[in-house]
């Protein structure tokens, strides 16, 4: 994302928002990519947004007294008749005190939903045809967003051939964990203390990446040269460090994760193993093919394991899973480490899947070398 507004409300950073939906037979709406500010996203997804109106003179809709009016703390009818005239294509009918009581429930799929959309340069959310219409509800409520990988890569490019761009790379990530874990499984910064509590905290994640640092790939030396492996191995090593830290924060920050004991052990696993440090010209990555890489992937394990092991134990405890506890003694390491070994499949394919991102982060490198060269 690249941080800078492209058109926003004061203090509020904008996106492009795009949604196609066909609610009746002939009746097809198209929001086409429309500057709405990230705290406009609930309006927007109800169709009430300025951008969306044809006739400006309507009176406008605050976004909390539209939240209020689909929470149920405050009656529908006190947002304007054109706003609950459109509310309705999406809610269905709200004449009567009935109707809007039955409202309620799809009303909240709406306010998750704007609030699962994370800042982004685009968001696009699904088609739906009339045929579909009947479960919007459904549709929107599973609907997953991912970030729109092609849009910073053309700003990488960008950022690597001209010199005279600016701005920043972004990334956000919210997230709940439970505290006791915050500390060992940070993937970005630091804690001081570490929180004992299971108690769910909420942690706030925002990198930034000046657009200039990306201009070294305009110099990374081309796979013929003898300083290829000298320069790409140490972005090997650091983009398996980073898939380790983030995997185990975005699958254990959830408690209930260990309840799968033996997942758990893998994903345990898996961010206390060493990344491949390089070999050879080209060898940059695990070769998973045959046997030998699990003993060296986990050969210093036992340290970084014992790390996340204590906390885990404690928190189990402290909320008197006792008997689960006992699965994360840390004075089990030998055994837990001889689980993973020899149910080694799970571990193989994540080790397998770092070798797949190097290799196009990589690729992305050389072929953006060669575009410079050329």
């Amino acid at each position: 994302m690249l941080d800078q507004p492209l058109h926003h409300s004061p203090g509020s950073a904008a996106m492009r928002f795009t949604w196609l939906r066909e609610s009746a037979p002939g009746h097809l709406e198209f929001d086409s990519a429309i500057s709405i500010a990230q705290a406009d996203l609930l309006l927007a997804v109800c169709g009430l947004h300025p951008a969306q109106q044809r006739i400006t003179a309507q009176p406008p809709v605050a976004c909390d007294a539209l939240a209020a009016a689909l929470s149920g703390s405050a009656p529908f009818d006190t947002l304007p008749p054109w706003a609950l005239k459109r509310l309705s294509i999406l809610l269905g009918p709200l004449a009567t005190d009935e109707q809007r009581a039955a409202a309620i429930a799809p009303s909240a799929t709406l306010i998750k939903l704007a609030g699962r959309i994370q800042p982004a340069a685009e968001v696009h959310l699904p088609y739906i045809d009339r045929r579909s219409w009947p479960e919007r509800f459904e549709i929107l409520e599973q609907t997953q967003f991912a970030p729109n990988d092609e849009y910073n890569v053309r700003l990488m490019i960008a950022a690597s051939l001209e010199p005279g761009v600016a701005g920043h790379l972004v990334f956000e990530h919210r997230q709940t964990v439970a505290a006791a874990l915050l500390k060992v499984l940070l993937p970005s910064g630091s804690v001081e203390q570490n929180d004992p509590s299971p108690t769910p905290v909420s942690a706030h994640i925002r990198m930034k990446l000046a657009l200039a640092a990306c201009r070294a790939w305009s110099t990374a030396p081309l796979e013929s040269s003898r300083d290829y492996f000298t320069v790409h191995a140490p972005v090997s090593v650091a983009v398996q460090t980073a898939m380790r830290r983030w995997l185990a924060w975005c699958w254990l920050a959830d408690p209930a994760c260990l309840d799968n004991v033996q997942q758990a052990y893998t994903v345990l696993a898996y961010l206390s193993s060493s990344p491949f440090p390089g070999r050879r010209s080209t060898d940059f990555t695990y070769d998973v093919i045959g046997s030998e890489w699990i003993t060296t992937a986990l050969r210093y394990a036992r340290r970084p394991l014992r790390a996340v092991l204590q906390p885990a134990r404690a928190m189990l405890r402290a909320t008197g899973r006792t008997l689960l506890a006992d699965d994360y003694n840390y004075r089990e390491i030998t055994h837990i480490l001889n689980k993973v070994r020899h149910d080694r499949k799970s571990l193989r394919a994540l080790l397998a899947a770092d070798g797949d991102i190097v290799g196009h982060i990589l690729k992305f490198g050389v072929e953006l070398r060669t575009t410079v060269g050329a």
